[in-house]
């Protein structure tokens, strides 16, 4: 019997090693990749916070969940159960069922602990913030509370909603199986305890509605609505008006909810809800749908030009474009001999071959092997003999769809032909005999024309490089 156990136990832990085995190997890869480019403190930061992320917030979920289901089964000395059943409630009981509410309020934490963990940039990206020092045009904010302050606080202002929103199902389920909250034709019946810890979880979300609707103001500067990207004339004058509507609508619920505890009366919280729902539709979906089709939509350009402004002037201080400097260059309409000349330099490089022509051109004369294939000629500038050259370029890279099909085999694709070869290079402005382009590079292996020479010509990543190799 003994041994049949342990025999039971090694085939569980082979089991375990084999479906774990990938994620070591990838987990250890990554730990010498990091190591190999010299950032192993930072995969280890990522490590550290993904697993502080990912208690803290399943520690979080845990904890409203128990403390919500303690409260449910906090100084009773009797259970009325959904059959009608009344019963004392004797310590095993007792016992059995906060091991119980333990267990719910685990899976839980688990699954809140597995949302946060995947967060775990966003949070890093809070604590670590740097301002910009712009300020947006329509709430004086710095760009950076976008950047780094918004997400987390959207993300705060989620998980508070989802955790109070699972505190609620499984306290009102509990308070169901109790027999404290029953359903009656037409109307829902609470005892004392159930009303008022649901009223104090109602008011909660109607104020984490409030607070989620202030949000999506801010959200307002990422909206796709209008002519340009960020906020539009309807996201102004529509959607932010009637986001803060909402937003005292929630308040009003959350006040409501409370005062359902002193009236003795659950209903307020419904009819919050409702009103809430309804004024979602009509204020924050409907009306500005009308403004935008009805209002904007048929002069677009007039009422959007100064949202458009805004883009432009923004968009320009991002890539640094406002610090462009405009001067004028009169061009000379009497060009001599001797200005020629004087600038050789120019002469020299004036482009003669076309660089989509020369694709082709590499092609035939220079591929060489049907494996190998020039994906794009790119313009470049070198010093060739002391003189400042433009040159077009291309890589002679491999094409493993190039192969015949039975050619094609693992060996083949992963040992054999890993790798391009070297480079195709010609001035801009020079042929040879036959009209064809005169090379600074050519051939396998590299042949040089001039004193630039190819130290390495293996290509083992670049454009078309799209599968592992071994080497």
């Amino acid at each position: 019997m003994r041994q049949t156990r342990w025999l039971y136990i090694l085939i569980g832990l082979a089991a375990l090693l084999a479906v774990a085995g990938t994620g070591l190997a990838t987990f250890y890869t990554n730990i010498l990749w990091f190591q190999e480019v010299g950032y192993l403190s930072v995969f280890m930061k990522i490590l550290s916070a993904r697993a502080t992320v990912g208690l803290l917030g399943g520690l979080f979920f845990f904890l409203v969940t128990y403390v919500n289901l303690r409260i449910v089964l906090w100084n009773r000395t009797q259970l009325t159960l959904v059959g009608g059943l009344v019963m004392p409630v004797p310590l095993s009981v007792t016992r059995r069922v906060g091991t119980f509410m333990l267990l719910a309020s685990a899976v839980v934490g688990v699954l809140g602990g597995l949302a946060a963990y995947t967060q775990w940039h966003v949070i890093l990206a809070f604590f670590y913030q740097t301002p910009f020092g712009i300020a947006d045009p329509l709430f004086g904010k710095d760009a950076g509370f976008y950047i780094f302050s918004l997400p987390f606080i959207r993300l705060v202002q989620q998980h508070l909603w989802v955790a109070l929103v699972a505190a609620s199902v499984v306290s009102a389920a509990a308070y169901f199986l109790f027999g404290d909250l029953r359903f009656a034709p037409r109307r829902v019946i609470l005892d004392r305890r159930a009303r008022t810890h649901l009223s104090v979880l109602a008011a909660s979300l109607f104020a984490l509605k409030a607070w989620g609707y202030q949000i999506s103001i801010w959200d307002l500067m990422y909206s796709p609505r209008g002519a340009a990207f960020g906020p539009s004339y309807t996201d102004v004058h529509a959607q932010a008006p009637a986001y803060k509507i909402l937003m005292v609508v929630a308040a009003l619920g959350a006040i409501l909810s409370l005062m359902g505890i002193a009236i003795r009366s659950f209903k307020w919280v419904g009819y919050s809800a409702a009103a809430l729902v309804v004024l979602g539709l009509l204020a924050g979906y409907a009306y500005p749908s009308f403004m935008q089709q009805f209002t904007v939509s048929p002069n677009e350009l007039a009422y959007e030009i100064p949202f458009i402004e805004h883009n432009i002037r923004f968009t320009r201080s991002a890539f640094g474009l406002d610090k462009i400097e405009s001067v004028s260059f009169p061009a000379a309409e009497d060009l001599t001999i001797a200005d020629i000349q004087a600038t050789p330099d120019i002469v020299r490089n004036f482009r003669m071959w076309d660089y989509r022509v020369m694709k082709d051109t590499y092609t035939q004369l220079q591929e060489i092997r049907m494996y190998y294939k020039f994906n794009d000629v790119d313009i470049d500038r070198y010093r060739v003999g002391g003189q400042y050259r433009q040159v077009l370029l291309s890589a002679r890279e491999l094409d493993i769809g190039s192969l015949p099909q039975d050619a094609r085999t693992w060996i083949n694709l992963h040992l054999k032909y890993t790798h391009g070869y070297g480079i195709v290079m010609s001035p801009i402005s020079e042929m040879a005999g036959s009209g064809r382009p005169s090379f600074y590079f050519s051939d396998i292996p590299p042949v040089s024309a001039t004193g630039l020479q190819i130290l390495r010509p293996e290509l083992y990543f670049g454009e078309m490089a799209n599968h592992y190799i071994i080497v």
